[in-house]
C-alpha cells in the first residue's frame, strides 16, 4: 500500500516541528507501508525567522533502516494577507501541496494533517478518486469550497 502523508510541515535534522507526525510516519513506513511525505516550506518564514533553508526532497530513513521520501514543495506566505476577501498564504500553500503531488507516484490513500493539508490535497484525490483521511483533532472545521460531485464520507458543514 501507497500512503502519502501531508502536514503542513515536517521535523527535520535541522528544525523540530510537527514532532508528533513523525512517529505516525516512522511506524507506517517499519510497518511495510510505502509512504511518502509532502510538507510544505514557507520560504518567507524561512527568511523572516532565519529558519535553515530545507531540501525540497529528501530520502528519509527510520531507526530500523527503512526508507521513505520527503518532499518540500516551496511557497511563498505572506502571514493573513487577504486580497478582497482571499487568502494569499492559503492559496499558495494550496498550490505547493497540488505541484508536489503531480511528482509522486500515485498513492492508494491521501493522509492529511490537519484541514489546510487537506483542502490542498482534496483536488487530487478528487481527480483520482482517492480516499482522503483527515486528522483534525479539536481544528475548526472550516467552511471548504468542494465541488458538487459526492465526496464519500466527507460532509459540509
Amino acid at each position: 500500500m501507497n500512503i502519502c502523508v501531508v502536514s503542513p510541515d515536517y521535523p527535520s535534522k535541522k528544525r523540530a516541528v510537527f514532532t508528533f507526525v513523525l512517529p505516525l510516519v516512522e511506524e507506517l513506513v517499519n510497518s511495510g507501508v510505502n509512504c511518502t511525505v509532502i510538507a510544505p516550506f514557507s520560504i518567507t518564514n524561512s527568511f523572516i525567522h532565519r529558519h535553515v533553508y530545507e531540501k525540497k526532497y529528501e530520502l528519509a530513513i527510520t531507526n530500523e533502516g527503512n526508507k521513505y521520501e520527503i518532499y518540500r514543495p516551496n511557497y511563498v506566505s505572506f502571514s493573513n494577507l487577504k486580497i478582497f476577501g482571499f487568502n494569499l498564504s492559503t492559496f499558495f500553500h494550496r498550490k505547493a501541496i497540488e505541484r508536489a503531488l503531480e511528482k509522486i507516484k500515485r498513492p492508494d490513500v491521501i493522509y492529511a494533517h490537519f484541514w489546510n493539508s487537506a483542502v490542498g490535497s482534496y483536488k487530487y484525490a478528487a481527480k483520482y478518486d482517492l480516499p482522503l483521511f483527515v486528522a483534525a483533532g479539536e481544528e475548526f472545521v472550516p467552511e471548504l469550497e468542494l465541488s458538487s460531485k459526492k465526496v464519500k464520507g466527507f460532509y459540509k458543514f
